[in-house]
């Protein structure tokens, strides 16, 4: 009865472990995203209001606002690679253990 009772522990302790592996590579993946993307959308936004202000300065500072978005859309492509990259090797290293382990 105890070797049983170690069985189902382990049993469930490892069922836990292989998902919640899934789940924080998901979870990172769509935190990285979102980050990038909050950045873009704020840098856009501050660039909108600067416009809207209808100053001399305003327009000045909107430009350096979308010219600052290129290298950051640069930046947001290389980090979305990388994270691909990432995702799969991380994958197919947690499908090679749940298979071999099992």
């Amino acid at each position: 009865k105890q070797w049983y009772q170690r069985r189902v522990a382990i049993t469930a302790g490892e069922t836990i472990s292989f998902f919640s592996r899934a789940i924080s590579l998901g979870v990172r993946l769509g935190a990285n995203l979102t980050a990038g993307h909050m950045i873009m959308h704020i840098i856009a936004d501050f660039g909108a209001q600067m416009i809207a202000s209808g100053t001399v300065g305003g327009s000045v500072g909107a430009v350096f606002c979308c010219a600052t978005l290129v290298p950051i859309t640069i930046l947001e492509m290389a980090v979305a690679c990388i994270q691909a990259y990432v995702f799969c090797m991380l994958t197919t290293m947690y499908l090679k253990d749940a298979h071999e382990l099992h």
